[in-house]
């Protein structure tokens, strides 16, 4: 599979384990309350293009641990794991080192 533009492929991060004040959530619960997730990065697309028809690097790598909102991510199915995918611009913060 090749992504297109801005799309950024995740591992699909573990909802069902959620909590919030000691509350287990549904893994659809946690999707409408919890603020932010991470999850590492699988794959990443090219970037978008520019208006002078280049494209733009999104600073996005294979194997960084990053930071969204899990109401932004669509569920997909590849060789029966199922990923995480969302727009790059959908990414708070690429987390560096031992930051959780």
């Amino acid at each position: 599979m090749r992504l297109l533009d801005q799309r950024v492929l995740v591992e699909k991060p573990d909802l069902q384990n959620s909590r919030v004040s000691g509350l287990v959530l549904s893994e659809e619960a946690a999707k409408d309350i919890l603020e932010t997730v991470v999850s590492v990065v699988v794959a990443v697309g090219p970037g978008p293009i520019a208006m002078s028809g280049l494209t733009v690097d999104m600073g996005i790598r294979v194997g960084d641990r990053v930071l969204f909102s899990p109401r932004v991510m669509s569920e997909l199915q590849i060789n029966g794991v199922t990923y995480g995918l969302i727009r790059a611009d959908n990414v708070i913060a690429i987390l560096e080192g031992d930051e959780k």
